[in-house]
């Protein structure tokens, strides 16, 4: 049996999963903007020695841009990783590639449609982005499409602004001016103006997705990530979603929550690395 590990790095935890005959094999570190690419490889040496096997490859899913799956480019949630290359991690004992955190999801995702279907994976967490499957394949442009927050929008006094600005939950604590944990209590005792940022941010992460289905007019939308589970979030998001996506893309396209969203990075990142491993087509 081939073993293969996934490995999620997030803007406030990293995960590790690998299959054994079990069941799933998982552990999670706290991360933070201040996290380095030395403890990246400390964590991952550390959850490898407590495996019972040796592992055939590891896929790594990064919170943004990847050069030709080897190499951390661009990582405004954890800019201590930027050049962070798979060599350094791997050190020629096993394979290692990364590849953004949406396209692992995307693959994820994919997984449990027909293959022909054009699925889309849309994510809202403390940024915003997007991974498309389209017959089994991933959509890379020239290697960085999916980057939905970095996508534009503008209000009618011409102010331009990007999606992660209005939607991620960054931009969030950014314009109440208070921690995450105060934020979250004040959501848990239903403050009005607490919940009334969430629903502005789930109003424009909904037009995001109007323009995806727009745009690609997916078989299938999903729709998850932490800012989802915030009360209201989603439910904005969908109401402005079907108010203005184009109604002929709309119809027939199912929007749904992810299978496995506790889950869904870190098994597309082993998903990837089977696909890579195995010489099949991403």
């Amino acid at each position: 049996m081939e073993h293969f590990v996934g490995v999620d790095i997030g803007g406030t935890k990293m995960a590790f999963c690998a299959r054994g005959k079990d069941g799933y094999l998982e552990k999670q570190i706290p991360t933070g903007n201040t996290f380095l690419a030395a403890q990246v490889k400390q964590e991952l040496d550390l959850f490898l020695q407590s495996l019972p096997f040796s592992v055939d490859g590891v896929g790594v899913a990064i919170p943004g841009l990847v050069s030709q799956d080897r190499e951390v480019i661009r990582c405004d949630a954890i800019p201590g990783i930027i050049g962070m290359s798979a060599e350094f991690l791997s050190q020629g004992k096993f394979p290692v590639h990364f590849l953004n955190d949406l396209r692992c999801a995307a693959l994820a995702e994919a997984a449990n449609y027909p293959k022909d279907y054009l699925i889309a994976v849309a994510l809202a967490g403390s940024g915003t982005a997007l991974g498309i499957v389209d017959a089994g394949h991933l959509l890379t442009g020239r290697g960085f499409a999916g980057e939905l927050g970095y996508t534009c929008m503008a209000t009618k006094d011409d102010s331009v602004f990007l999606v992660d600005d209005m939607s991620g939950g960054n931009a969030l604590l950014r314009r109440t001016g208070v921690s995450l944990n105060t934020f979250l209590s004040r959501i848990r005792e239903n403050d009005p103006e607490a919940l009334e940022e969430v629903r502005r941010a789930g109003f424009y992460f909904g037009l995001a997705l109007a323009n995806v289905i727009g745009i690609f007019n997916p078989h299938v939308l999903v729709v998850g990530g932490g800012m989802t589970s915030y009360p209201g979030y989603f439910e904005a998001a969908l109401a402005s979603c079907k108010q203005h996506a184009l109604a002929q893309s709309l119809e027939g396209c199912l929007i749904t929550r992810p299978k496995d969203e506790k889950r869904i990075v870190v098994l597309g990142a082993m998903e990837f690395i089977r696909r890579i491993q195995k010489g099949e087509r991403i």
